[in-house]
């Protein structure tokens, strides 16, 4: 099972939402969000919160919602049930209007999204691709920075799959192997042992979901669009 939720914001309900989120706060998400001196990233804190214990209470409508959200020992975040014997592993990407939310039972994932008219400085193609990427890139039928901003959300994906979330290590993995990424059409990468998948989330960014299954295990991806939800409700 596989469950990625996305919430657009601004929505009608964001300040409710950022009070249900303080209720669910760790005592370690509470020091952070005090050392936080942005409001909008104090908003997003307190949204993805409430996005992935949304999402979790979801996906598993059975249990009583009373998950700690804790990590594993490689630093890959994990929800633990005191109902359940299994950890399930969840991951998280917050950016300018948009948060999306993850959750497996099984298999290790990670997503990232990323704004499509976010600025990108000339430099960051030198030094966060490798010399086969930036040659693909600049030959690309595409418009070269959208390709820069997809391959990018690719990386950031299996650094948070993989727990190799320094820049430095995300910046090792070569997506020079990924000929095509539609959306909704996984690809394998076999030098990952993982399923590629571009997510339709917004218009106006860049969705990748990574999910660490062999070749002949297609992910089976179920998408809720809480942001329809929250307004309707």
């Amino acid at each position: 099972m596989i469950h990625v939720s996305f919430l657009i914001e601004p929505t009608q309900k964001s300040n409710v939402l950022e009070e249900l989120g303080h209720t669910l706060l760790n005592d370690t998400e509470r020091s952070r969000l005090l050392r936080y001196t942005r409001t909008d990233s104090k908003r997003q804190l307190l949204l993805s919160r409430w996005l992935v214990h949304e999402q979790l209470a979801r996906s598993f409508l059975d249990l009583p919602r009373s998950w700690k959200l804790a990590s594993d020992i490689t630093g890959r975040p994990i929800a633990v049930h005191s109902e359940l014997d299994n950890e399930i592993n969840y991951s998280l990407s917050h950016c300018d209007g948009l948060i999306v939310c993850v959750v497996s039972d099984s298999a290790a994932i990670g997503i990232d999204a990323e704004p499509k008219n976010q600025p990108i400085k000339d430099s960051f193609l030198n030094v966060a691709f490798t010399p086969l990427e930036r040659e693909q890139i600049r030959n690309c039928s595409a418009d070269s920075l959208d390709e820069m901003r997809l391959r990018w959300t690719i990386k950031e994906s299996l650094g948070k799959m993989t727990g190799q979330v320094g820049f430095e290590s995300i910046v090792a993995f070569c997506t020079g192997t990924v000929s095509h990424l539609d959306a909704f059409s996984p690809v394998f990468v076999a030098a990952y042992g993982a399923w590629l998948c571009r997510l339709p989330a917004s218009n106006d960014h860049f969705v990748t979901l990574v999910v660490a299954l062999d070749r002949l295990s297609l992910p089976k991806i179920v998408t809720y669009d809480l942001a329809v939800w929250v307004e309707s409700s």
